[in-house]
């Protein structure tokens, strides 16, 4: 049984990127027991949107893996920063963005949050 309002289902997020290789704009997003194929947006080095190609119950602070299919390779770690991420309407807005999830703070290695 789900809690009502701690989950949101969203079909597009931003994520924190750790140790991330090279990007392709179409990976697999593993992310619980789910996977789930997303386009990948960057936002700098350090962030990205995803789109996913079905919604997922999602809440800042999960953790999860982006797996380039194709290459059989892991090509990301990644923690949820926003479930409802602002539209990316105008020329330039990616970068802002990328500068916003830049200045969020990180939790020390091995410390989860959002739980």
């Amino acid at each position: 049984m789900r809690t009502p309002g701690v989950w949101l289902d969203t079909e597009e997020i931003d994520v924190g990127l750790r140790s991330a290789g090279e990007l392709h704009r179409q990976l697999v997003l593993h992310l619980g027991s789910a996977a789930v194929p997303v386009h990948v947006r960057p936002l700098g080095t350090a962030a990205a949107r995803l789109r996913l190609t079905q919604p997922l119950p999602l809440r800042v602070g999960d953790i999860g893996l982006l797996r380039d299919p194709g290459e059989h390779r892991i090509a990301a770690g990644i923690e949820v920063l926003d479930v409802r991420p602002p539209p990316l309407r105008r020329r330039g807005a990616a970068r802002v963005r990328a500068e916003e999830t830049g200045q969020r703070p990180h939790p020390p290695a091995g410390v989860r949050t959002g739980r």
